[in-house]
């Protein structure tokens, strides 16, 4: 018999989405850097992969950090 003292189970997509929570995220962090988001945000963050969605918020939004 097997002496198991834990187990990690992911069950986002699975059991749990937690999707919507992204986008929700994405807003909260542009509203910290005094900015409000444009009309189809959502949708254009949606497009990109998370190297091009910080580029989005540093050109778009004037988000004063490094792009890492």
């Amino acid at each position: 018999m097997h002496n198991i003292k834990g187990a990690i189970f992911d069950l986002d997509g699975t059991l749990f989405d937690s999707m919507w929570k992204w986008g929700e995220i994405a807003i909260d962090y542009i509203k910290s850097h005094g900015k409000k988001p444009r009309p189809g945000f959502l949708e254009i963050l949606r497009t990109l992969n998370t190297t091009e969605e910080s580029q989005y918020f540093i050109d778009e939004y004037g988000v004063d950090l490094p792009l890492d």
